[in-house]
């Protein structure tokens, strides 16, 4: 159920913003009648995700991240993706990304009437978003990188004492 609910909500949350911006999305794969509920949303085919999507996240003024409605803990994987690309990172709220994330870093939404707000605002404000962007670039390439993960997991452990 609650991947069905998390499905809705993107679904919702697409056609709310492809009504009002030029928005695209990279799938492999979207049904024909979610097509016909989204027929502004630029449909893409599906990109290699290590070399194509940084690409694709870079020339996007604005990347969303609404993470699955089960996931109720953590910092998603596409967030960190999105930011350690440069570019403008818009999330639905999760405690730790709140926690980890300053508002200068990322941008979290709380519904979709204010994930719509957000983009409006940073879609318009081009300084702003590309400070904010920045700043998450920083965040993730100086704490977020796979070496210093590795060894904070490693010194958790116990290995490297």
């Amino acid at each position: 159920l609650g991947t069905y609910l998390s499905y809705q909500d993107r679904i919702t949350l697409l056609g709310l913003l492809s009504r009002r911006f030029n928005m695209a999305f990279a799938t492999g794969k979207m049904p024909e009648k979610v097509r016909e509920l989204l027929p502004e949303l630029k449909v893409l085919p599906e990109q290699e995700y290590s070399t194509k999507m940084p690409l694709l996240f870079k020339s996007s003024k604005v990347n969303i991240n609404p993470s699955l409605r089960l996931i109720k803990s953590g910092i998603p994987q596409r967030a960190l993706d999105i930011m350690g690309a440069g570019s403008f990172l818009l999330s639905n709220y999760q405690p730790e990304l709140a926690e980890c994330f300053s508002p200068d870093e990322a941008v979290m939404y709380e519904s979709m009437q204010d994930a719509v707000e957000k983009c409006q605002f940073y879609v318009n404000h081009d300084a702003e978003r590309e400070r904010i962007a920045r700043n998450g670039y920083e965040k993730v390439k100086n704490e977020y990188s796979y070496e210093r993960q590795l060894s904070r997991i490693l010194e958790i452990a116990g290995f490297n004492k």
